[in-house]
C-alpha cells in the first residue's frame, strides 16, 4: 500500500455505482454509505498504518 491511506478513488467507483441504473434515492443512499465506510477504513488503516520518526 504504501504511504498514509487517503481514501476511495471515487473516479473509479462513480462508472461502477452508474451501472447499477439505481434511482436517485438509492444512488444517494449507496454514496452516503460508502463514504462512511470509507471514513471508518481509512481511520483503522492510519491507525495501523506505520509510524514516521520525525
Amino acid at each position: 500500500m504504501g504511504g498514509t491511506p487517503v481514501g476511495l478513488q471515487w473516479e473509479c467507483i462513480y462508472p461502477l455505482m452508474d451501472r447499477l441504473k439505481l434511482d436517485d434515492d438509492a444512488w444517494t443512499a449507496l454514496y452516503d454509505d460508502l463514504t462512511v465506510m470509507e471514513w471508518e477504513a481509512t481511520d483503522v488503516m492510519r491507525e495501523f498504518a506505520p509510524k514516521v520518526d520525525k
